[in-house]
C-alpha cells in the first residue's frame, strides 16, 4: 500500500472524497428506505393521512440519491482520467530510462501487449473496482447499523448470510487471478509472433514461407484460445455460485420476517424500511462476486506495474558533466545479463574535450558494447564511467514515421543556421533536392524508400543537431561510399572542433582523420596511439580487417 500511494499519491484526496459522497449517499438511501417503509405501512393499512407529506419526502430523498450518486460517478470519472495518465507517464519514463539489456527489453512487442494490458485491467481496478469497493463497504456497515437500530434480531440474521456470502465468494475468486496471467501472458507471445511476421514480410515472400509462417502463428494462437477457455471455464461457475450468494441475505431476510412480524417482534412499517434497504443493496450483492473477480484479476497487473515501476533506472548526468565534452573510463567490466564471458575487461581511457576518437577492431572485440557504456545505455558490473551523456548513433538508425526535417530536428527544434551547415555539411541538400518535396518529404516505414547511405546521413545530421558535445557514431559510414564518406569526415573533423566524437570503424581510410585509435581484441585494450604511431607499429590492417 505504501509503494501504491508513492506511485499514485493523489488517490488518498480521490479515495477520501469517495469515501464521504459514500457516506452522504448511504444516509439518502436509508432515508428513502425508512419513508417509504412508512409509506407503505400506511397505504397498507387503508389510511391516507400523512400520505402526501410522506410522498413528498419520498420524491426529495430519491433526488438527493440521484444528486449524490451523479457527484459518485463524476468522481470515479476523474480517478480514471488521473490514474490512467500516471500509469501511461510511469511506463513512458521506465522505457526511456530503462538499460537496454533489462529482461524486459529483450522482448518489445511483449512488453507493448503487457503494458497495455495491465495499464487497462489496473486503471480499471483503481477508477471502478476500488471506489465500489468503498461505496458498497461503507453501504453495508452503515446499513447494519441502521438495521441493528430497527431491530437487533433482523440484524443476526442478514449479517449472518452476508458474511457466509462474502466468505464464499472471497474464496471462489482466487481461482481467477492465474487464469487472468496466463491470458495476458498468451495474449503476449502472441502479438510478439505478429510482430516477428511483420518486420520479416519480405523474406516470407522471398522464401515462399507461407505455411512455416502459418503454422508458427497457429501454434500459439492454440495456446492463447486454451488460456481464454480456461478462464472463461472459471468465471461461469464462479458467476453462478456468486449470483446465488447475492441473493442468500434477501431471501433470509425474508425467511426471518415471516416469523419476527407475526410474532409482534418488529412492526410491520420499520421491518419494510429494512427490507426496501437491503433490496436497495441487492443489485450491488449479486456483483459482490464480480468485485472479487476483478480485484484478484488486477492483483497480477498491479503487482507487474509496481515491480516495473520500481525497476532501476540510469541517472542522467548533471549538466556540468555533460557540457565538459570529456570522457573518463576507468577499469570498465561488463558483460551481459545471463553471460559469464566479459564482453570487455578492465577498460579505462581518457578523451579529452574536442577529439576525434576511433574504436577499431574485429567483430565482436567490444567497440559497440563500451560505446553504449559510454552513451548510458548500458551499465558497468565493475568501474566507473563520466561524460556519458552523449548521443548514440549505429549503422541501422531508426527514422520516425515523419518529415525528413522533422527527423532531423527531433534531437533538437531549432531551424536556425546550425542546423542548416549541418545539413549542407552532411551532404544532405544534394539528394533531398531531388526528393518533390524537399525536406517536407514524409518518411514511413522506417524510411524504407531511401537508401542505406541516404538514413545514415539524415541519421548523422540529427546527432550533430541535437548540439551535445559528445557524439558516438557506430558504424556511421557503412553505407556509404568511400568518396562521401571521406567528405563527410572531413567536415565533422574541420567544423565541429568543439565536439567529442567516438567512431566505431571498419574503414581504413578514415582512421588518418583521428586524433587517437584505440584497438580492441576479445573485450581488451591492445594499443591505442596516432595513426601514423600505430601504422609504425604494424597494428592497424588486421585489426581493421580482422
Amino acid at each position: 500500500m505504501k509503494k501504491f500511494f508513492y506511485y499514485f499519491n493523489q488517490c488518498r484526496f480521490y479515495y477520501g472524497m469517495t469515501v464521504l459522497v459514500s457516506i452522504l449517499l448511504t444516509g439518502a438511501i436509508i432515508l428513502a428506505s425508512n419513508v417509504l417503509g412508512e409509506l407503505t405501512e400506511k397505504l397498507s393499512g387503508f389510511g391516507a393521512d400523512g400520505a402526501g407529506r410522506l410522498l413528498i419526502l419520498v420524491a426529495g430523498a430519491f433526488l438527493l440519491q440521484e444528486l449524490l450518486d451523479a457527484v459518485y460517478q463524476l468522481l470515479k470519472s476523474r480517478i480514471e482520467c488521473y490514474t490512467f495518465g500516471n500509469i501511461q507517464k510511469k511506463l513512458l519514463h521506465q522505457i526511456l530510462y530503462l538499460s537496454p539489456d533489462h529482461p524486459e527489453m529483450k522482448n518489445s512487442s511483449g512488453l507493448y501487449t503487457l503494458m497495455v494490458r495491465h495499464a487497462e485491467d489496473y486503471t480499471g481496478f483503481l477508477s471502478d473496482t476500488v471506489p465500489n469497493i468503498i461505496f458498497q463497504t461503507i453501504r453495508l456497515v452503515l446499513v447494519l447499523v441502521y438495521i441493528a437500530l430497527v431491530d437487533w434480531r433482523s440484524t443476526v440474521v442478514y449479517v449472518a448470510a452476508i458474511l457466509v456470502s462474502m466468505t464464499i465468494q472471497f474464496f471462489i475468486s482466487r481461482i481467477m487471478e492465474k487464469a487472468s496471467y496466463d491470458v495476458k501472458k498468451c495474449e503476449a507471445e502472441l502479438n510478439t509472433k505478429m510482430k516477428d511476421a511483420l518486420g520479416s514480410h519480405t523474406i516470407i515472400k522471398v522464401w515462399g514461407c507461407f505455411d512455416w509462417i502459418d503454422d508458427y502463428w497457429k501454434s500459439q494462437e492454440a495456446l492463447y484460445i486454451k488460456a481464454n477457455i480456461r478462464m472463461g471455464l472459471r468465471t461461469l461457475p464462479v458467476s453462478m455460485i456468486g449470483l446465488l450468494c447475492g441473493i442468500l441475505p434477501i431471501l433470509c431476510l425474508c425467511l426471518a420476517g415471516l416469523w419476527l412480524i407475526p410474532a409482534g417482534l418488529v412492526e410491520t412499517g420499520a421491518f419494510m424500511g429494512i427490507f426496501y434497504l437491503c433490496q436497495n443493496i441487492l443489485p450491488d450483492q449479486l456483483h459482490y462476486t464480480d468485485l472479487w473477480t476483478e480485484a484478484a484479476k488486477a492483483r497480477s497487473s498491479g503487482k507487474w506495474l509496481m515491480d516495473f515501476f520500481g525497476e532501476p533506472v540510469r541517472t542522467v548526468v548533471s549538466r556540468e558533466e555533460e557540457d565538459s565534452g570529456d570522457v573518463a573510463i576507468e577499469r570498465v567490466w561488463y558483460r551481459y545479463p545471463g553471460n559469464e564471458k566479459w564482453v570487455l575487461t578492465d577498460i579505462s581511457l581518457q578523451i579529452e574535450a574536442g577529439k576525434k576518437i576511433a574504436l577499431v577492431g574485429a567483430s565482436g572485440s567490444g567497440k559497440t558494447t563500451l560505446m553504449k557504456l559510454i552513451a548510458g545505455l548500458l551499465c558497468p558490473q565493475k568501474g566507473k564511467i563520466s561524460g556519458k551523456q552523449a548521443v548514440y548513433g549505429d549503422q541501422f538508425p531508426y527514422l520516425f514515421t515523419d518529415t525528413i526535417r522533422r527527423n532531423i530536428l527531433y534531437s533538437c527544434d531549432k531551424e536556425d543556421d546550425f542546423f542548416r551547415q549541418v545539413c549542407e555539411d552532411m551532404q544532405l541538400n544534394e539528394f533531398v533536392s531531388g526528393q518533390k518535396e524537399g525536406y517536407e518529404t514524409q518518411i514511413t516505414e522506417n524510411g524504407d524508400t531511401l537508401s542505406g547511405g541516404q538514413r545514415q546521413r539524415i541519421a548523422l545530421a540529427r546527432a550533430l543537431n541535437s548540439r551535445r558535445k559528445i557524439l558516438l557514431l557506430d558504424e556511421a559510414f557503412s553505407a556509404l561510399d568511400p568518396g562521401l564518406a571521406k567528405r563527410i569526415m572531413k567536415k565533422l573533423v574541420g567544423d565541429y572542433p568543439e565536439t567529442t566524437m567516438i567512431f566505431g570503424l571498419h574503414q581504413k581510410e578514415l582512421l588518418p582523420f583521428m586524433d587517437e585509435i584505440y584497438l580492441l581484441r576479445d573485450g581488451k585494450l591492445l594499443a591505442h596511439g596516432s595513426y601514423k604511431e600505430l601504422c609504425e607499429r604494424n597494428m592497424i590492417s588486421g585489426e581493421v580487417t580482422g
